[in-house]
């Protein structure tokens, strides 16, 4: 369920219309962090304009973690259950320079707090309570099975994203279990100006 509170407009609980967790190394690791991306998308309700009674509305945020790093060492082990008890609490200071992500809803607005908790519910999926607001003055909270669906590890060396490396495949084999993430490598972009990441998907029940 993702319960969201727009100023002019009611509460609404609204349905998942699509989620996904995944997550980003970069070879060499920097300051021994990795992405992770929570994305979780409501379906769309038409709700009367708040400003023009004879318009619609449509409601349908999205949940992003699109800036978030957490440690490394944060991490359970590299099987598919190694965000098991991942917390995360952050209340925005004057002293921050980059929020965790946020939510969009017509337009993008970051979290200035936001409290979220990942528990591994068995096989690739995990359950995702999430509550928080945003510098718009939205409220929300989730709470939703999310599957933990990529993995990639991609070099950040200068011309080490023009083929394949075996620096890449060591931190990938270092940080996940290759049984739990089977991994190949995969080129991205065009012909031209392409690169390649290494690509671990966790095996679908």
């Amino acid at each position: 369920m993702f319960e969201f509170f727009l100023p002019d407009y009611p509460p609404q609980s609204l349905e998942i219309a699509r989620s996904e967790i995944s997550m980003q190394l970069d070879v060499p690791s920097k300051d021994g962090r990795i992405a992770l991306w929570v994305e979780i998308s409501a379906e769309a309700v038409e709700v009367p304009n708040a400003h023009d009674m004879e318009q619609t509305y449509s409601i349908a945020p999205t949940f992003h973690t699109e800036w978030l790093e957490i440690p490394l060492d944060a991490l359970k082990g590299g099987g598919a259950d190694l965000l098991d008890g991942y917390h995360l609490v952050y209340e925005e200071t004057d002293d921050d320079d980059q929020r965790p992500g946020g939510i969009y809803q017509d337009a993008g607005a970051g979290f200035t707090r936001i409290d979220m908790t990942l528990s591994h519910v068995g096989g690739q999926d995990y359950r995702v309570v999430a509550t928080g607001e945003t510098e718009f003055g939205w409220t929300f909270r989730i709470d939703a099975v999310v599957p933990l669906v990529l993995v990639t590890a991609v070099s950040v060396r200068e011309g080490g994203r023009d083929a394949p490396l075996d620096e890449v495949d060591e931190w990938f084999g270092r940080i996940f279990d290759p049984s739990a993430f089977p991994a190949e490598w995969v080129r991205k972009g065009s012909d031209t100006n392409g690169w390649y990441l290494l690509e671990g998907r966790v095996p679908p029940r």
